[in-house]
């Protein structure tokens, strides 16, 4: 059940455009230095962790001089490697990425959508067993994406995970559990 694999772009419109509109400004107000760290757990094939990096391209001006680091992390080998890869399908492609995206951060080939050099430098992807593994964060996590995870976890399984978020959290971050 852990390993479904069900993820999109932009999955759940709402948390993205919290953090085009709220949470940027949060963020940046509440760091001393110039460095963001964002952690996508239980990313599947990467389009979330894609997505929050296409977000943050797109607003260049605001994280002009920002060292933004992304990570995403899931327990599924087959599926951290095809996000490293950044292919999609057709159908993967247009689940919830509008046509401008879709060509501006996409390049079609005879094998499916391949996300562009800029965008797989902007995000790293690591096998990581969210609640047991410390992922490879470069500063403590300023945003946490644990979307639609912990559910499928049993109480005391739960509570490691949450153990795992608390300790990898910088003070006054951001954790995002569902839509």
């Amino acid at each position: 059940a852990l390993l479904n694999n069900e993820t999109f772009f932009f999955r759940d419109r709402l948390p993205f455009e919290l953090i085009e509109r709220f949470l940027n400004e949060k963020l940046v107000h509440n760091r001393r230095g110039r460095r963001i760290s964002i952690w996508c757990a239980g990313v599947s094939t990467g389009q979330e962790a894609y997505s929050l990096a296409m977000l943050i391209a797109e607003q260049g001006a605001k994280w002009a001089g920002w060292q933004v680091d992304i990570v995403g992390t899931d327990v599924s080998y087959h599926a951290i490697s095809r996000a490293r890869v950044g292919l999609y399908s057709q159908f993967e492609i247009q689940r919830g990425l509008p046509v401008q995206r879709m060509v501006r951060w996409f390049d079609q080939t005879d094998g499916g959508w391949l996300a562009k050099a800029d965008l797989r430098r902007r995000v790293d992807f690591s096998v990581q067993n969210m609640p047991v593994d410390r992922p490879p964060l470069a500063s403590p996590a300023d945003l946490i994406f644990c979307r639609n995870l912990l559910l499928y976890f049993s109480a005391p399984m739960r509570q490691k995970a949450f153990a795992r978020l608390r300790a990898m959290a910088a003070p006054q971050s951001f954790l995002v559990l569902g839509a």
